[in-house]
This record gives C-alpha cells, structure tokens and sequence, in this order.
C-alpha cells in the first residue's frame, strides 16, 4: 500500500502513528502508518569525519532530538515490523536495514542509508543482485552494488554522481501485509526530504517516497490488493443491499483467481517433469544439437514460482518553482563469470531500438538503432558499455540471463522509459566479472516538475529459475542456451547476522 501522491505532502503534518488492523479480501490486513512528526536518524560520531560532523550539528539544534541508529531501529520495530514478513535491524556498521520475507521463501533487504536495496533472493534462495567488495557501510558513502536510486541525475553531472538520493537517510514510514494469505505482498515506504542532510547542492524543496514490494506471480489481471482496494472505494458508493451482492460476486471471483493460481501452479510441475524428457541441450556437450536440429535435451530439475520485486518513486516537486530531472533504479544483476560464460551471460528484448552509446562520449553520445537479438558482454574488452535504450516502456519487456538455466525479466509499469545498459569493463573489471547493470531510467527526456507536482515512476522485476522461452532465431542456433548445471554456480547467499551479513563473492 504505498503512500498516495496526495498524502506525499503531507507525511510530517499530521499527529500520531496509525496501527491498521481489518480484514480484506478475507485476510487480514495489517497496515502501519507514519501519523506523527517524522523521526530521523544520526550516524554515531566515531563515523563521520570531521567536515560531515561539524554539518551534522549544524543542521540541528539539539543533537539529542534525533534518535540514534539503535534508537531508531528499536522505534522502527516497535512500529513497523510484522512478524514474519517486515523485520528492522541492525546490519553491517549498525546501519538500519529493513527485512522483507515472503511465504514463498523470498526475501529481501533494504539498508536506509541511501535507501538501497541490498539482497534480493528468489524462491529458490538464490541472490540476484550484486553488491561490490569494500563497501564501507558508514552512512557517509553510497553503497556500491544492489539497487540503488539515481536522483535528480542518473550518471555524471553537476551534481555528485546519481544525484542526491543514495547518501541520503531515509525515513520508514510506512508498513503493510495481508496475513494470512498467499501472497501476503509485504511492503514499506520510506520517505526523505530537502530538509535533510546533503541537500545543499539542489536549491530546491522537494519530498521523496519510496516504497518496496515483494509478491508473488498472480493469474492475469488484478493483484489481490488491488483487488481489494478497488472494491472497497465501490463499496463505499453503494446501498446496502448492493454492498451485499458486490461481496458476494468478489468472494467468487477470489475463489475462482485461487483455483486458477492452483491450476496455473499443477501446469507448472506438469511442465518441469514434461521438460525432463523433451529435447533441449544434452548434458553431454554444450552445444550438442539432437537429431531434428533445432531441439537440445534438458536434465531434470525443479521449478519453483518467479518471484516479484516492485519498486516505486515518487518524487513531490515542494517548492515555489519548477525544476527539471533524471532519474532511474539502478539494478546490479548477479552474473555467472562473464569470462567463461561469454555466449550465456545476455540481454534480450533490445533488438530494434533506439541507442544512445555514452561509452565514447558521455556528452555527445551516438545514435543508432539496435540490430541485434541478444546483447553480450565481454569483461576482457577492457572498454565499458554505458548504452541508454530509450523505447523501453511498458510495452515491452526486456529478460536478463545471468549465464544460468534462469532470469530476470524487467518491466516499467510507469514513468521509467529508458533502460540504461552499464558494464565497466575497463573501469571495473572484476565488477564487470561477476555482473551487469541494467538502470531502470527517465533520461533521454528530462522530467520537468511543476510545483506541488508529483512524478512516479515504477519497476517490476520478475525472477524465473527456468530459461525462457525460445525465440525462434535460438530454436536455429541454441548454441546461446546455458548448459543446465547440478549445482547453481550462484550460491544462495544467507541473511544476515551481525558478522556475515554485506557479503557477496564478487
């Protein structure tokens, strides 16, 4: 449930916190809400240098108004957490990190400095993002790696690089679940302002709320929250007898969108054991094609549901003057080693459009339209990709293969309309190893912002532990299917605990 435009304006005015307990949808949703004067967080003195204490007590007054880390995350789990689903502790150099747990046994993790999400295991448990090595997690630096939001520019300019956003500490304030339920879809809103710390180099007033969201794959048409949201505003326009009936139809269609989940589910282990026998690529060689040419044998191996991850960022222009701006989520997928991996490690769903390569000239980029099916990456090149597709909105979704038998697939339900294609070969080397950014982005057309107007933007990124489908140019040359593995060469990576969490191989 994330925080309506009309309230982004609002989240500091109002009195009290919210503890939001009622039954929808025949579960009960459990729902809690910034309603009071919005409570930030200092970093620890031994921390910070002495340039950024010395701004720190100038920004306050009192330095003994704000809550420390350790307050802060203790005040966040009294108010927000929910057993189970939405958990608030501390991670590497005490930093608040927010934990997200879906029955389906996908989790991720968000670390507020900055607003980062940090993890993202699927399902299966496998980790599917990247954090790079030597991150300092000292709330003074970004946090290099995951998801990170590039705001108000996405890449070099005026501003330090991706804008402001990512060193900023963000505020929870809000907190959501259906318990109960399948898809209990746990979510959280955090929020920041021009008020804050590290705001000096943007002249204007601005709020910021981000919220999270994990989910599993739902039938087509309405997830069960907004299913449930809908039918409450009808309610609300409807005699009683009416509301009777309105009920009653909506208890039958949840009851027919469950049945076509399970069957949808049995199709699914239907076709994991059909696909032990059909002929895909043979164990035996990597690229042994079988009698018929087009076919290659695939071992058995389980299948277990896509898990969602959905991202939301509001931006609230509060000032007195229009401003302009870029913006993107900035998405490390975990790889296989690209080195070895050269014909598995691949994009698809570019082909046809339009290119601006800032590889060679960040302020003069060429133009050029994609001819390609499949985009590869090479980390021996020694030269860096940094491409922005600028027709990838809606209407097309572009699938990522980190060099496994799986994928991710990416999606811009709203606003982000570019797909920025980072891999710094040259640059980062080890980095471009072990993974590829795909930045979910408005670039190519800056957004121009009125006052007291709102701009959001949305990313959905999908997580398959099967290979896609096959286009029928890879159905001619299968030679691009990754050879199907025992073991995952991406282990699962374990949540954290106060020694291990933060660390990722490469």
């Amino acid at each position: 449930m994330r925080l309506p435009k009309s309230r982004v304006a609002k989240a500091t005015l109002l009195l009290r916190h919210a503890n939001l307990i009622g039954t929808v949808s025949g579960h009960t949703f459990r729902g809690n809400r910034l309603l009071g004067p919005l409570r930030r967080w200092r970093q620890p003195a031994a921390t910070l240098d002495a340039s950024h204490q010395e701004s720190e007590n100038l920004a306050s007054t009192s330095d003994d108004d704000i809550p420390s880390q350790e307050e802060y995350i203790a005040h966040c789990q009294q108010f927000y957490s929910i057993p189970g689903l939405i958990d608030i502790s501390a991670g590497p150099g005490g930093l608040p990190f927010i934990t997200l747990r879906h029955p389906n046994g996908a989790h991720a993790q968000i670390c507020l400095h900055g607003g980062t999400i940090t993890s993202w295991q699927g399902t299966e448990g496998k980790e599917n993002l990247h954090l790079r090595d030597g991150n300092a997690f000292d709330g003074v630096q970004p946090i290099a790696g995951g998801i990170g939001i590039a705001w108000p520019q996405i890449g070099p300019g005026g501003l330090p690089l991706h804008g402001l956003l990512r060193t900023m500490h963000w505020s929870l304030v809000e907190s959501s679940a259906y318990e109960g339920s399948d898809d209990p879809a746990p979510t959280i809103s955090l929020y920041v302002d021009s008020s804050s710390e590290g705001t000096d180099d943007w002249p204007y007033s601005f709020e910021a709320v981000y919220s999270i969201s994990l989910r599993a794959a739902q039938p087509p048409g309405l997830h069960p929250r907004e299913q449930a949201e809908e039918a409450e505003r009808q309610l609300e326009l409807l005699s009683d007898e009416n509301r009777r009936e309105l009920k009653r139809k909506r208890v039958e269609a949840e009851r027919a969108a469950a049945a076509a989940l399970a069957a949808e589910n049995a199709d699914s282990d239907d076709d994991a054991n059909i696909k032990t026998s059909t002929t895909r690529r043979t164990s035996s060689s990597s690229a042994a094609v079988s009698s018929s040419g087009t076919d290659v044998a695939e071992p058995a191996r389980s299948v277990s549901p896509p898990s969602i991850l959905q991202c939301s960022l509001q931006i609230h222009n509060s000032s007195s003057e229009e401003f302009k701006f870029t913006s993107g989520l900035l998405t490390h997928l975990a790889s296989e080693d690209v080195r070895e991996n050269k014909k598995f490690v691949k994009v698809l769903g570019l082909g046809g459009k339009y290119v601006l390569d800032y590889a060679a000239d960040p302020m003069r980029p060429s133009l050029f339209v994609e001819q390609d099916d499949f985009l590869f990456f090479d980390a021996d090149s020694g030269k860096n990709v940094d491409k922005l597709y600028v027709d990838c909105d809606d209407e097309g979704h572009v699938l990522f293969c980190p060099g496994t038998q799986s994928y991710v697939e990416i999606e811009h339900p709203l606003g982000f309309t570019d797909l920025e294609v980072l891999h710094p070969a040259a640059a980062a080397p080890d980095v471009a190893r072990r993974s590829v950014c795909l930045a979910s982005a408005r670039k190519a057309k800056p957004i121009t912002l009125p006052p007291g107007g709102t701009w959001s933007g949305e990313m959905k990124l999908s997580s398959y532990n099967r290979y896609w489908d096959l286009p029928p140019f890879e159905k001619e040359d299968p030679t691009t299917v990754p050879v199907p593995k025992r073991e995952d060469a991406l282990p699962p990576r374990r949540m954290h605990d106060e020694e291990e969490f933060g660390y990722v191989d490469g």
